[in-house]
């Protein structure tokens, strides 16, 4: 959690360092606001190796079960991306507003994640929230609205955080060109 802390930090003084040297330079900025792809599974699947010896072994008899109980993964330990994951997914099938929540944190507890995470999409709104002097382009909102509420899909991500050619590249271009107007 520490590290995490440290590279967050930095992704975010590296990008107000950016956009102060283009300022500088009379260079204007158009900072986005990207989307993040919530149904990708976590990449990182392991779980807490502190655990105690009582419920790792819990853990480890739930996962040999058929069906898994996510539910049940997820009480034994909340740091469990997959698990986050799996019962966010249930939870967002049936309507419920937590399951937005957990699939978010499932992203943030991915440290090997290959996507923008909820904390990185928070700084880069911060920024574009205390600064007059960027032009900010909300492309999550974009992505949402297009997804008429419901989570961004394939239809808009070609993978972990691509945009699709056809769909979300439209979407993006489309943003870019209201701010430039």
């Amino acid at each position: 959690d520490r590290q995490y802390q440290y590279v967050l930090r930095r992704f975010e003084q590296n990008l107000q360092t950016s956009i102060n040297l283009a300022l500088a330079k009379n260079i204007t900025v158009y900072l986005a606001i990207p989307p993040i792809n919530l149904l990708q599974q976590p990449s990182y699947q392991h779980w807490n190796h502190f655990l105690e010896k009582k419920k790792e072994s819990e853990l480890q008899h739930q996962l040999q079960l058929t069906p898994i109980n996510w539910e049940q993964i997820l009480s034994i330990d909340p740091t469990y991306a997959l698990a986050t994951y799996h019962v966010g997914l249930q939870l967002h099938a049936v309507g419920n507003k937590n399951g937005l929540t957990l699939l978010r944190r499932a992203v943030s507890q991915d440290p090997l994640s290959k996507r923008i995470t909820p904390e990185i999409q928070k700084i880069t709104q911060n920024i574009c929230q205390t600064s007059s002097e960027i032009h900010c382009v909300d492309v999550n909102s974009a992505y949402w609205q297009k997804m008429n509420g419901e989570i961004p899909d394939q239809e808009l991500f070609e993978d972990f955080c691509h945009p699709t050619f056809t769909v979300g590249t439209d979407i993006i271009v489309e943003q870019f060109s209201q701010a430039m107007q």
